[in-house]
């Protein structure tokens, strides 16, 4: 009797114990998807889609340069100066996609929504490129702090504001991009997580939820995200990024837009997601290559 009871096993059971029980295998009604880094460098830089929104593949900034005093000579003509004016560009050139087919078969047969969760990754895949592009710029800093042997200091903040404050970048709008390492790091730091001091409530209380804006610090407001470059060393060393808004320019000419295309001849519908973008260096005193270790807080 048993042979027989085998021999109509369907793939979607099995016989687990001696007394010739079939259970079947279910699959769960949800799916577990890949965990995402969160994005945050797009929201702390400059943005200039709407330049490029209809035409143009070069944005031109016109930076124009400082000017002097001159005291006054009762009698005599005013000094004319002549500016020393130049430009930055940004060069709308990075174009990227990210696709997939879902078969006729497949769709008809399969109760998840996968077409749509899939989409979602495609679209989070082309806005991480964004995001690890602008955190790449961290090599045109015009200055930087820490070894990248140490872990993330106090001190190295306050010299980081230091070295903007010395460029005569506003005090607003300062930014600070670390990694869960830093994370780590900053909460093993008084200043940063201790109300008494701050006056402000601790990231360990608010756990820093609003746009990943984990806390702030010395007027600088930290950010967290696993897209942080890291470079390989022992230990690894991270290069956060310490910037104000208009270190670095971003324009978006064409935003993350997912299409769905019928492919007869595949049976099949084709899901495609592209992103158009440029991203450049403004003013590289602006911002500071904050390197610390990729080691747990001490």
């Amino acid at each position: 009797m048993t042979d027989n009871i085998l021999g109509h096993i369907d793939a979607g059971t099995k016989l687990i114990d001696n007394q010739g029980e079939l259970v079947p295998e279910v699959w769960s009604a949800k799916m577990i998807v890949a965990r995402e880094n969160y994005l945050v460098a797009a929201k702390v830089v400059m943005r200039a889609d709407d330049e490029v929104a209809n035409f143009g593949d070069v944005i031109h900034f016109p930076e124009v340069g400082d000017a002097t005093a001159t005291e006054v000579s009762p009698g005599t003509d005013v000094s004319y100066q002549a500016f020393n004016d130049s430009e930055v560009t940004i060069t709308i050139n990075k174009h990227y996609e990210s696709s997939f087919l879902v078969h006729d078969r497949f769709s008809a047969q399969t109760k998840y929504r996968y077409a749509d969760k899939k989409a979602e990754k495609c679209g989070y895949a082309l806005g991480k490129t964004v995001d690890s592009a602008i955190l790449a710029l961290y090599s045109s800093a015009a200055n930087n702090v820490g070894s990248g042997s140490a872990a993330i200091s106090e001190l190295n903040i306050i010299k980081a504001n230091r070295l903007l404050d010395s460029a005569d970048v506003p005090a607003d709008d300062r930014h600070f991009i670390i990694e869960s390492y830093g994370k780590a790091q900053m909460n093993d730091i008084d200043n940063f997580v201790q109300y008494q001091i701050t006056g402000k409530a601790s990231p360990a209380v608010t756990t820093g939820k609003r746009g990943y804006e984990y806390g702030d610090i010395w007027g600088v407001t930290v950010h967290v995200s696993n897209n942080v470059p890291v470079e390989a060393a022992t230990p690894a060393v991270v290069h956060g990024l310490f910037l104000h808004r208009e270190a670095i320019g971003l324009a978006i000419q064409k935003g993350v837009t997912p299409e769905k295309q019928r492919k007869a001849e595949k049976l099949a519908d084709l899901y495609v997601t592209q992103v158009l973008f440029g991203v450049g260096v403004l003013r590289s005193d602006h911002m500071v290559d904050f390197r610390y270790s990729q080691a747990d807080a001490s």
